[in-house]
């Protein structure tokens, strides 16, 4: 959400657009600052990156504050944040308001279930993990729905999951609007596979496979490394490189080291997004295990961008992109072996590493841009607002 939040008001702003941003305290104390002309305001009185405790309140009467200093035409919210609004009795109910959603109820449903079989031991833990889901659901969500004008959804299976659980009438006003990205910045380039390679001492005849995200157990990247003990034998050269921080890093790294994979797989720990094409390009195959059902990962979108041949879950999002066979590999969530199967596939096959390479590439290039998200979303804005 924040690389889509960062790409939507820029663009946003570039078109002549005044964008005010409310926000979650700042980690260094910050109270407001100017990025390119966007507006950032961050409530001190709230937990950084968290919608409880004052956030209701704290951002309504920011919100007050700053519409009455110079009025807004439309109230965007960033998945369910702005849903104090729904709540309050103000002339926010007259402003066109409009969430864009990367996800809803049903993805954290289906979280939790994950999270219950493998994680969660403590009754306690799973009683408010309930009070949660509870709360997300009838005071968070179906509240901002309701009031909404026009819901954007980042793909055309959560419309779907819209309509299961909020019902016809909610699904109704939701429009589907791909995820973009900027397929300039992520783009094929040599020289990054070199240079990277070189820094983690990968030679050039080994396959790399990467994966990349929140270091969580519904990512699936523990599904990646138990992979090579069928790509191994297989594929001798082979190493794994992983991306991202996480509760589960440690878990990962001890399971690396008890199989005996030291050598085989790379963690790399965070990246910053403007660093990713370097890293998407090093790779021979992006490898996506995921077991969360999400909107429209942008990792996605942006190791196919770089020209990367792709093996997903077939799960969520993943399928409003990736046709199987044509411009990537799908796999069912969880199945280990055919995650090898079909990696094994691509490294075998030179005609099809070429075919799935250039699809992914035009894929994005043709229907994944930001300008054409950006452009849709103002199209969008503009129709409730006239």
């Amino acid at each position: 959400m924040e690389v889509h939040g960062k790409l939507l008001s820029q663009g946003l702003t570039n078109g002549g657009h005044r964008v005010s941003i409310i926000s979650t305290s700042h980690p260094e104390g910050k109270e407001e600052e100017e990025q390119r002309g966007v507006k950032i305001f961050y409530l001190q009185n709230t937990v950084f990156g968290s919608r409880r405790n004052q956030w209701t309140s704290e951002s309504v009467r920011k919100f007050h504050e700053l519409h009455q200093q110079d009025p807004f035409d439309v109230i965007w919210s960033q998945s369910f944040a702005a849903y104090g609004l729904a709540h309050a009795k103000s002339q926010a109910l007259n402003i066109p308001l409009i969430p864009i959603l990367q996800g809803c109820i049903h993805q954290e449903i289906i979280t939790f279930k994950s999270n219950l079989l493998h994680r969660y031991r403590n009754p306690y833990t799973i009683l408010k993990t309930l009070m949660g889901l509870f709360f997300s659901y009838y005071k968070e969500q179906k509240p901002l729905l309701a009031l909404s004008n026009k819901i954007i959804t980042v793909s055309h299976e959560l419309i779907d999951d819209l309509k299961r659980w909020y019902g016809s009438f909610i699904a109704e006003k939701a429009l589907p609007i791909y995820n973009g990205i900027d397929t300039h910045l992520f783009t094929p380039n040599n020289e990054h596979r070199k240079n990277i390679r070189e820094k983690f001492g990968v030679k050039h005849s080994e396959i790399l496979l990467l994966t990349c995200g929140t270091l969580n157990k519904e990512k699936g990247h523990h599904l990646a490394i138990e992979s090579l003990h069928y790509l191994k034998g297989k594929i001798p050269n082979i190493k794994l490189m992983i991306i991202g921080s996480g509760e589960s890093r440690s878990n990962l790294e001890k399971r690396t080291r008890d199989a005996g994979f030291d050598k085989n797989v790379i963690f790399v720990g965070f990246v910053n997004n403007d660093d990713l094409p370097k890293y998407y390009n090093s790779a021979d195959i992006y490898i996506m295990p995921t077991l969360r059902v999400e909107g429209l990962p942008f990792v996605l979108l942006e190791a196919m961008a770089c020209g990367k041949p792709v093996v997903a879950s077939r799960i969520g999002g993943n399928t409003s992109v990736i046709k199987d066979g044509s411009n990537g590999l799908l796999i069912e969530p969880g199945n280990i072996l055919q995650l090898a199967e079909k990696v094994k596939l691509i490294v075998n096959n030179s005609e099809l590493y070429k075919k799935l390479s250039t699809s992914a590439r035009d894929t994005i290039v043709h229907n994944f841009t930001s300008d054409h998200m950006i452009k849709k979303t103002i199209d969008s804005m503009r129709a409730i607002v006239e």
